[in-house]
């Protein structure tokens, strides 16, 4: 195994949105996976799992990158349409709620 791990990352700028590549360095390796310094804290890591924060190899940090941002988008669409549904749902002069 190697002695990082790599996660991609992004943070909004006054520019827009940068996206990063952060390693990690592998401070102790168990039978389940290793354990990482992630800003000056420990954080364990599964390995051989499909989710997990970090990744062995460059590539697989992308893939899961790809798929957090596509989750993120469904997630957020989703909760558009249901605050827009609700909107236009709205009444158009002030009720009480049923029962009062």
């Amino acid at each position: 195994m190697s002695t990082v791990l790599y996660r991609y990352a992004d943070v909004a700028t006054g520019d827009g949105v940068r996206v990063y590549l952060r390693t990690y360095s592998i401070t102790k390796e168990t039978a389940k996976g290793v354990w990482i310094d992630e800003y000056g804290q420990k954080r364990f890591v599964l390995s051989g799992t499909r989710k997990c924060f970090a990744h062995p190899t460059v590539e697989e940090a992308r893939t899961s990158f790809i798929a957090r941002k596509t989750k993120q988008i469904k997630i957020l669409t989703s909760q558009l349409q249901r605050a827009n549904d609700a909107l236009s749902a709205a009444p158009s002069s002030p009720t009480t709620e049923p029962g009062k």
